[in-house]
């Protein structure tokens, strides 16, 4: 996938997106089919880019700072230029094949679901547990009954019920099914993530400690 002029962060975050696709699209398949099923890209896309960052975050690869710069710049700004930016779960897919500027739609919406979900149950478990405990335990399930996304999206669903202690299922349809974008509000639940109004910065506090309960 790399091209001869490529820099080296740029290589960095490829393989660490491509390697993580062996837990997320490999493991956890969206479908047993061998084309890629286009309503399950929020996830097999947005969550590895999720993790992509954290997991580069983790190493020292990039720095809290310039963390915060990627989530802000490539990632909420981009979707709120997007003019595309509120279309449906279907649209999108519709799209797909004929509109080159929506195929980075579900990269940037997947992402920003999967960190509300990430701040969500970190909230609701007081820091102890985040998104990757979530991960951990679909990934066993669905790696143990060779099952996929879309042969029991139901587990998904119903695993992430208990982890948010809310309706995962009311989210997803506001989110990720109708393509609502998310708010300031429904992300300002933890005292060391910060986000403006209209969600165009996210502030992360610079504690040794706050940053810690970042990297879960």
């Amino acid at each position: 996938y790399a091209s001869p002029d490529i820099t080296l962060y740029d290589y960095q975050k490829l393989l660490y997106h491509e390697m993580m696709h062996c837990w997320i699209g490999i493991k956890i398949k969206s479908t047993h089919q061998d084309e890629e099923d286009y309503s399950y890209l929020w996830f097999t896309e947005g969550f590895t880019e999720y993790f992509t960052y954290k997991v580069m975050l983790q190493n020292g690869i990039i720095t809290v700072d310039e963390y915060q710069k990627i989530i802000n710049e490539e990632f909420f700004d981009w979707l709120e230029k997007s003019p595309f930016k509120s279309i449906s779960n279907q649209e999108l897919g519709e799209k797909m094949a004929t509109e080159e500027s929506v195929m980075q739609l579900p990269y940037k919406r997947g992402l920003i679901f999967a960190l509300l979900l990430d701040i969500k149950i970190k909230h609701a478990h007081q820091n102890k547990l985040g998104l990757a405990d979530f991960m951990k335990e679909i990934l066993c399930y669905y790696e143990a009954e060779d099952l996929s996304l879309n042969d029991d999206f139901q587990f998904f669903a119903q695993t992430c019920d208990r982890y948010i202690k809310g309706s995962f299922d009311e989210l997803f349809k506001t989110h990720i099914t109708k393509g609502v974008p998310v708010t300031a509000l429904a992300l300002n639940l933890l005292p060391y993530l910060s986000f403006s109004e209209n969600i165009d910065t996210l502030q992360i506090s610079p504690s040794p400690e706050d940053i810690k309960m970042l990297m879960i």
